[in-house]
C-alpha cells in the first residue's frame, strides 16, 4: 500500500501540515503527525 498523506490538524501538538494516513479502512483510519508523530484514529481528527 502506498503511503498517503494528508492535510490537516494533528489533535496533539496542533501543527497543521502532513498526516500521513497508516491503516485506510474506512471509519476506522489512522494517522500519524508528520511533526510529533502523534498516531491517533479519525475521532480525534
Amino acid at each position: 500500500m502506498a503511503r498517503k498523506t494528508v492535510y490537516g490538524k494533528c489533535p496533539k501538538c496542533k501543527a497543521r501540515g502532513d498526516l500521513v494516513v497508516m491503516s485506510g479502512t474506512p471509519g476506522k483510519e489512522k494517522f500519524k503527525c508528520n511533526q510529533c508523530y502523534h498516531v491517533f484514529g479519525m475521532d480525534e481528527l
